[in-house]
């Protein structure tokens, strides 16, 4: 968000709740696959374990 007056930067319009609920769901078990990093997960640390996931592929 920009001051019309000043022209500077004052906040920023992204929005990302404190905490975000996941559903429990039973996923299958695959040899060298990584599904979570366990109870806590937040957007970010989803996207964090994404990019090291490719990171480990080769991708």
């Amino acid at each position: 968000m920009i001051d019309k007056v000043t022209k500077k930067i004052v906040g920023s319009l992204d929005w990302r709740p404190e905490k975000q609920p996941y559903m429990m769901i039973a996923t299958p078990e695959v040899p060298g696959y990584i599904t979570s990093h366990g109870p806590g997960e937040t957007p970010d640390s989803v996207l964090d374990l994404h990019k090291e996931m490719q990171k480990l592929s080769g991708i």
